[in-house]
C-alpha cells in the first residue's frame, strides 16, 4: 500500500479543479432556477430575474476561461507524473511565452538534467557493480582464507577457502567466534598480543596452530587488521590467513636433517675413537688367549671379553650406518642365528604387558645381508609394534622359508619360482588408517608425539630392505593391529658355518713392516703382536713421519700398514708418495670409516681392514700378501 501511494501524483490535476468549477457552476444554476421558481410562486420582482441571468452568464464565462487556462497546466501535470513514474523522456510542448509556457520550458530543462544525471548514475552503478563483482570473485576464488568478524570477534563472513581448509561451512561458523579453531598448541601470550594489537587499531601478523573440524592440526600465517570508518572508529576485523602446514613440515624435516647431519658427524668421530679402543681390547685379549691357551678357565674369561668387544663392534657399525657414514656390506649370514641372537635384546625392549612370541625354523637360512642393518631393521619394527600397543598385547615374530609361485600377490615385484626368507612382524595394536598407510615409508613422517619419534625408522627399514634386494609389505586395519612381511632372497646353497678366524693357525714372519698409526695405544698393541710373531716393526705417528721413515728404509720394508685418517698427512696421501719411491710396495689400510678420504673406486683397489682390527685377521692378511696369495697393489700415477 505504501509503494502504491508513493506512485500517486504529487501535483493536483487541473481536471480536478475544472470539475470543482463545473460543480460551482451547476450549483449556481440550480440556485438560479430555484430563485426563478420561488419568484414566480411567491411573486418576487423582475430584477431578481435579471440578477440571476447575469450570474449565470458570468459563471459560463468563468468556465470557458478556466478551461482554456487549465488545459496547458493539465498537460504539464501529466508529464510531471510520467517523470515521477520513471519516464525520463517525457517532455511538455511549450506554447505561448506566458507563465505556463515559462513553467513548461523550466520543466523540460529539469527533465533533461534529471535524465543526464540518471544516465551518469547508471554508468557509475554499472562500473561499481563490475568492480564489486571482481572483488567478489577474488574473495570467492582466493587461495587464502578470509574471515570477517564484528567488533566482538564474532564471525560475519568466511570465503570458500576457509571452508575448504577447516572443514566448517559458512552456515556453521556464522555468529561463532574464531576460537572454535583453537588447538591448544598456540601459546596464550600469542592471542593476548593479537588482541592488544588489533584493538588498538594496528595490524597483527604471526603464525597460529589451529584445529580443523576433523581434529587435524594445521598451521596458518595470519594478518589480522581492524576495519574502521572514516572517523577511525573500529567496526570489525578482517583476517587473511595462508595455510603453511606443508612449509612447517619442510622446515621441521630440514631441522631434523641438520640434526641427523650433526649426529652423523659426531658418530663418525666417536666411532673412530671407539674403534681404536676396541682394537686395543681385541688385540690384548687375543694375545692373552694365546699365552693362556693351556688354562681353560682363563681362556673362558678372555672369550667373554672378546665377545663383549664383538658386540660393541656391531653397535659401532650400526651407529655408523645410521649416520650414513658407512655403506652396507653384504656378506652371507645365517638369518636364523641372527634372530636367536636378537631374542634377549628384543625382550628388554618391550614392556611387561606385551607378550613376545618368536618362531624360528630348525635349519639355517642363508641370505646376503649386512648383519648390523638387518638387526636394526628388526629392532625398529619391534619398537614400532611396542608403541602401537599402549595397553599391551602380543608381538609375534616368525621366520620362514617360502618359494614364490606365479599366483602369489608378490610375483610382480619379486621373482617367482625363487626361494625367499620371510620375516613376519605382527602386533595386536592400534593399527593404521588409510591416510597413515599412504605415507608410512615417507622420511620424517611419524604419528608419534613430538620428541617420541624421528619418522626415520620405517623409511630406513624400506631403504635397507631394497638394498638387500628384497621387498617389504604390510597389512593394517584400525583397531586390528599391523603386520609387516620382509622378503629376502635366499642363497642358492646352504653352506656350513665357515671356520672362525680364531681357528686359523697363526702365521709367523721375519719381514720388516712399516706401521703408521696416530693412536699410541694401537701402535703399542700392534708392536707387541707383530714382534711376538717374529716381524721387525718400524712405527710412525703420522703420514709425514711415515713417508720419511720409508724413504730411509725403502729397501728393507716389505709391507706398509697404515691408518687412513691421521694428522699432517693422511694415509692415502702418504702411500701415494711412497709409491713414487717404490711402485710395487703393498699396503694394508686400517680405518673406522673411509668415505671422507678415499672414494669407492680407490677403496676397491686396496687391502682394507675396518677397525676394530681383529689380530688374527691382520696376521692372516699380512701372510696372504707377503706370500703372494693375491696381494693387492695400488700404483701411483707416477708408476709405469
Amino acid at each position: 500500500m505504501k509503494s502504491e501511494r508513493s506512485k500517486r501524483s504529487f501535483i493536483r490535476s487541473p481536471r480536478t479543479i475544472r470539475w470543482k468549477i463545473l460543480g460551482l457552476f451547476g450549483g449556481g444554476s440550480l440556485l438560479f432556477f430555484l430563485l426563478i421558481f420561488s419568484a414566480g410562486h411567491f411573486g418576487l420582482s423582475i430584477r431578481l430575474y435579471q440578477v440571476g441571468l447575469g450570474l449565470t452568464l458570468l459563471l459560463a464565462l468563468l468556465y470557458f476561461v478556466t478551461r482554456n487556462l487549465l488545459k496547458p497546466l493539465e498537460r504539464l501535470t501529466t508529464m510531471v507524473n510520467r517523470v515521477q513514474q520513471g519516464d525520463l523522456n517525457a517532455r511538455v510542448t511549450v506554447g505561448d511565452k506566458d507563465e505556463i509556457g515559462v513553467l513548461s520550458a523550466a520543466f523540460n530543462t529539469m527533465a533533461e538534467e534529471i535524465s543526464r544525471w540518471h544516465q551518469e548514475f547508471e554508468v557509475a552503478v554499472q562500473e561499481r557493480t563490475a568492480v564489486l563483482g571482481k572483488f567478489s570473485e577474488v574473495i570467492e576464488q582466493s587461495p587464502v582464507s578470509i574471515v570477517i568478524t564484528d567488533i566482538l570477534g564474532n564471525i560475519e563472513f568466511v570465503n570458500p577457502k576457509f571452508s575448504e581448509l577447516t572443514g566448517y561451512s559458512m552456515e556453521e561458523v556464522l555468529g561463532e567466534n574464531p576460537r572454535i579453531l583453537k588447538s591448544g598448541e598456540t601459546p596464550y601470550q600469542t592471542y593476548k598480543k593479537l588482541w592488544e594489537t588489533i584493538s588498538s587499531g594496528h595490524i597483527w601478523e604471526g603464525d597460529l596452530a589451529n584445529r580443523k573440524k576433523s581434529g587435524e592440526i594445521f598451521w596458518e600465517h595470519a594478518k589480522i587488521s581492524p576495519i574502521t570508518t572514516g572517523e577511525g572508529v573500529i567496526t570489525g576485523y578482517v583476517g587473511i590467513k595462508e595455510d603453511i602446514t606443508a612449509q612447517r613440515q619442510l622446515e621441521s624435516q630440514l631441522l631434523q636433517s641438520q640434526k641427523m647431519e650433526a649426529m652423523g658427524t659426531l658418530a663418525g668421530g666417536i666411532a673412530h675413537d671407539f674403534n681404536n679402543i676396541l682394537t686395543v681390547i681385541s688385540g690384548y685379549g687375543t694375545i692373552l688367549k694365546m699365552k693362556f691357551e693351556d688354562d681353560p678357565a682363563s681362556v673362558a674369561m678372555i672369550d667373554e671379553i672378546l665377545m663383549a668387544e664383538a658386540r660393541a663392534e656391531e653397535m659401532t657399525k650400526s651407529l655408523l650406518m645410521f649416520s650414513r657414514k658407512e655403506e652396507i656390506r653384504l656378506v652371507p649370514v645365517n638369518l636364523t642365528e641372527i634372530m636367536r641372537g636378537l631374542q634377549k635384546s628384543l625382550s628388554r625392549l618391550i614392556r611387561e604387558d606385551i607378550e613376545l612370541k618368536i618362531e624360528l625354523p630348525d635349519g639355517n637360512l642363508q641370505v646376503m645381508a649386512d648383519k648390523g642393518q638387518l638387526e636394526q631393521l628388526i629392532v625398529n619394527l619391534a619398537v614400532n609394534a611396542r608403541d602401537a600397543m599402549p595397553s599391551g598385547g602380543l608381538l609375534s615374530i616368525t621366520v620362514a622359508d617360502k618359494c614364490l609361485i606365479e599366483s602369489d600377490f608378490l610375483a610382480e615385484e619379486l621373482k617367482a619360482q625363487e626361494r625367499y626368507a620371510v620375516i613376519t612382524v605382527s602386533d595386536t595394536g592400534l593399527g593404521m588408517d588409510k591416510a597413515t598407510q599412504e605415507r608410512i615409508f615417507d622420511p620424517f613422517f611419524t604419528t608419534k608425539a613430538v620428541g617420541k619419534g624421528t619418522g626415520l625408522g620405517l623409511s630406513m627399514a624400506y631403504s635397507a630392505v631394497k638394498k638387500h634386494g628384497g621387498a617389504i609389505y604390510f597389512w593394517s586395519e584400525p583397531g586390528e593391529g599391523t603386520t609387516f612381511k620382509i622378503y629376502l632372497p635366499l642363497l642358492g646353497h646352504q653352506p656350513e658355518r665357515s671356520e672362525r678366524p680364531e681357528d686359523v693357525p697363526f702365521l709367523f714372519g721375519s719381514e720388516t713392516l712399516l706401521l703408521v698409526e696416530d693412536d699410541a695405544a694401537i701402535r703399542k698393541i700392534m708392536t707387541t703382536l707383530l714382534t711376538e710373531q717374529g716381524y721387525t716393526l718400524l712405527t710412525a705417528e703420522n703420514g709425514e713421519e711415515g713417508e720419511e721413515l720409508f724413504r730411509s728404509n725403502a729397501d728393507e720394508i716389505a709391507l706398509v700398514i697404515s691408518d687412513v685418517i691421521m694428522p699432517k698427512k693422511n694415509g692415502w696421501e702418504m702411500y701415494q708418495a711412497i709409491c713414487r719411491m717404490k711402485s710395487d710396495i703393498p699396503v694394508i689400510f686400517m680405518s673406522g670409516y673411509t668415505a671422507d678420504i678415499i672414494d669407492d673406486d680407490q677403496i676397491n683397489t686396496c687391502s682394507l681392514l675396518l677397525k676394530p682390527v681383529n689380530p688374527i685377521t691382520l696376521l692372516s692378511k699380512i701372510r696372504e700378501i707377503l706370500d703372494g696369495g693375491n696381494p693387492v697393489i695400488v700404483n701411483s700415477p707416477m708408476s709405469p
